[in-house]
């Protein structure tokens, strides 16, 4: 199934993409970068994901 994230080949990856702020602080920066290059997403998608961390608001 396509993924309707620029860069993400597939929906599970954009999927992922989308909730990085939820899959970060449950499984770590570094296991979550594993689990997106797995997914096959693009470099500067995972760039973006990643620094999104500092950008989101903290509840």
């Amino acid at each position: 199934m396509p993924s309707t994230v620029h860069g993400c080949w597939t929906y599970a990856a954009g999927k992922a993409v989308v909730q990085s702020g939820q899959l970060k602080r449950e499984h770590g920066l570094f296991n979550f970068i594993l689990l997106l290059s797995w997914l096959m997403v693009a470099p500067h998608v995972i760039l973006l994901a990643c620094l999104r961390r500092n950008n989101e608001i903290k509840t």
